[in-house]
Formats: C-alpha cells, structure tokens, sequence
C-alpha cells in the first residue's frame, strides 16, 4: 500500500493508504471529502467551546454591540471567563449556568459543570483526532471516526440541552452538515470533490492516469502530496528548512561568529599552555605517562 501524506498548502492534514492501480479519477474525491471532513470537525470544535462557555446563538437580529461595549469588550470578555457561572433555571426550566456574552451574540445560558464536562471531553477527543500530530506518530484515521466524533459531540450536546439548541447555532449546523459558508474565511477552504487536483513533485496527477503511472508498481513507497482547487495551479514550494530549523541554524552561525571574534582579538600566546601545543603530547601518549608532578617529602 502506497503512504500519501496529505497537505494543504503548508499545513499537514492526514495519511492515507491506497493501491499504487487506483485512478486518479477515484483517489482525488476520496482524499477530498476526508480533508473536507476534518476540517468540518475542526469548525464543530471551535463551536463547541463557544457553545460551553457562553451558550447557544442568539436569533441574528439580536446581535449587536455599541460603540461603547466595542471599546471594552477585551476587559469584559477576560473577566467573564475569569467569573464563576451563576446556576440559573431558564425559561423551559432547565437549569443552566448563565454567563453573559460579551459580544451579545450568544444568550449566556451555558451548560452546567456536570453537562459541559461531558461536552468538553468529546471536544477534546474530536480535536486529538484532527490534530496533525497524527501525521508525525503515523496514525491513520478514517472518514467513520470522524463521522462518529460528530456523532459523540452531537450526544454530548442533547444531555447538556434536551431542549435543544437552536437550528441556527453553528454547532447544529455543523451536525446536520447545513453550514452556510460563503463568504467566509472557512469558506475558501473547502474543495470540490469534482474540480479539485492532487499535485506530487511539483507535477499535476491527471485524473486520465493511475497512481502507478507516476509512481510505479512499487506497494511500498511513500510521497507527500497536495490537494488545490482546480485552476490554482501548482502549490507554492516549501522552503527547506521550518521556522524552527532556521532559527537553530542562525543561533549556531552567531555562535561561531562571536567564537571567531575572540579568537581574533586574542593576539596573546597563552594557547601555548594547551594540551593540543604540547611537542611532547604524542610520545606522552604512547608511554602512557601524561602530566606528572613532583612533590618534595620532608
């Protein structure tokens, strides 16, 4: 089985077995709606803390700040989160732990302690799932584990709220796939099974070709490769060193560069002194005898 290490753009996103004899034609949409997808669990998580924190969605028109609550809404925000939620029975008799909002878009009725554990532990699962730490330890995942991540956050949020939470609450939305995204940022991120292409070693793979065109019969090969929208053309090329990589190869130049320096500035003949200067250091060695010092015993 070929190991397709899956990007966008920069960003590492999953692995991926497959026959070197599959089309292309096949591969694409597949890669493409599993990227789709962890991107879409990825959505539900940040939603999901929102929803813990401050409760469902307000209707739309509600939404609104002033001036005024613009200008503080940094210094409210951090005090909310720091302030202990108030247990409250709301209007369909549930109760909740109601924490206003500072932005005014959700209604503050949070999930109580118990509940919004429960909701924070499938969170916490679903974004351990999606991370992309996944790639560097090898793991594998599938479209059914992603799909039942959605499916333990979506059972966490009943108990928090048998009621229900409103139809237009992102995190409903993204349950039942009903996301508008246009528009947004998450919005240009999502591909097209149909139109997107798959690029390996700065070439396109044609949908017209199998993977072992392009990679041979060899089962056992592994390739990084890159999903972009159709007419995008190639991926921009990485550079070879990460930004961490490239700060250790600077601290290590300016590290020799001040060593350098000293040496430079040090005209003395103290080097005299070292071991390394020592004429007699290689008959030393082969006689066994190094440094010997002589006391006089009284």
């Amino acid at each position: 089985m070929v190991v397709i290490h899956v990007k966008r753009n920069e960003k590492s996103m999953f692995l991926y077995e497959n026959l070197v004899s599959t089309p292309i034609s096949e591969l694409v949409p597949v890669l493409v709606n599993r990227y789709n997808l962890i991107n879409r669990v990825k959505r539900l998580v940040q939603a999901g803390r929102d929803l813990v924190l401050y409760g469902p969605l307000k209707p739309y028109d509600q939404h609104g700040l002033t001036e005024e609550q613009l200008n503080n809404l940094d210094k409210k925000k951090k005090s909310n989160e720091d302030e202990e939620a108030k247990i409250i029975t709301n209007s369909k008799g549930f109760k909740v732990a109601y924490r206003p909002d500072p932005t005014g878009r959700r209604n503050g009725e949070a999930p109580i302690p118990e509940t919004a554990k429960v909701i924070e532990k499938a969170l916490d699962d679903a974004e351990q799932l999606t991370s992309k730490d996944k790639v560097a330890q090898g793991v594998f995942i599938t479209d059914k584990e992603l799909e039942e991540a959605i499916q333990t956050i979506k059972g966490a949020v009943m108990i928090a709220y048998p009621m229900g939470i409103p139809s237009f609450d992102p995190v409903q939305e993204i349950i039942d796939d009903n996301e508008d995204l246009s528009g947004s940022a998450d919005g240009k991120e999502v591909l097209d099974p149909k139109t997107s292409t798959l690029w390996w070693a700065g070439k396109e793979l044609k949908k017209d070709k199998k993977l072992s065109d392009y990679l041979g019969r060899n089962e056992k090969t592994k390739i990084i490769a890159k999903l972009q929208k159709a007419n995008q053309g190639a991926p921009v090329r990485e550079a070879p060193l990460n930004e961490q990589e490239q700060k250790n190869l600077m601290a290590y130049y300016y590290k020799k560069q001040e060593e350098l320096k000293k040496l430079e500035e040090n005209d003395d003949d103290d080097y005299l002194a070292s071991e390394w200067a020592n004429p007699r250091a290689l008959k030393s060695a082969f006689s066994g005898i190094r440094e010997v010092s002589w006391r006089r015993f009284k």
